[in-house]
């Protein structure tokens, strides 16, 4: 089936670094085309521009939009932000995602439930002596 657009949440994960991910729409179902990720803004649209086709739409969306969207500008000129309005999530989209997912995959056992980061988390890295970048990647 062909895929329609892609969806690109982008947050400003502080410490000049964005979080994002990028999803495309397929028979009605978002599915992931670029993991969740935290990197330099640079990175990240130079990945983004890789994924997006040609002629294809690519909607962003997000507050890192607000400190880097020049970034994102120049690799993606063709990009369309989203308004302001649509950058925070409501939790009723929220909700009615997780209901979707429970009635799809069924419940999810509560010591499964982990956060996910885009890079390790600072506190992490420092015990375990490593960086705690991450480098963009596909799926």
């Amino acid at each position: 089936a062909p895929r329609v657009g892609i969806t690109v949440p982008i947050l400003d994960a502080r410490r000049g670094e964005v979080a994002f991910a990028a999803f495309v729409w397929v028979d009605g179902a978002a599915r992931r085309l670029i993991a969740e990720t935290t990197c330099p803004p640079a990175e990240a649209a130079d990945c983004l521009s890789e994924a997006v086709a040609d002629g294809e739409e690519a909607m962003l969306l997000g507050d890192g939009l607000r400190a880097y969207r020049a970034v994102f500008d120049a690799s993606l000129p063709r990009a369309r932000i989203l308004p302001d309005s649509m950058w925070t999530p409501r939790a009723a989209h929220v909700g009615r995602l997780g209901e979707r997912l429970l009635r799809t995959e069924g419940p999810t056992p509560a010591p499964a439930l982990l956060p996910g980061y885009g890079r390790v988390p600072r506190f992490r890295a420092r015990a375990n002596g490593e960086e705690s970048a991450a480098t963009p990647t596909k799926r």
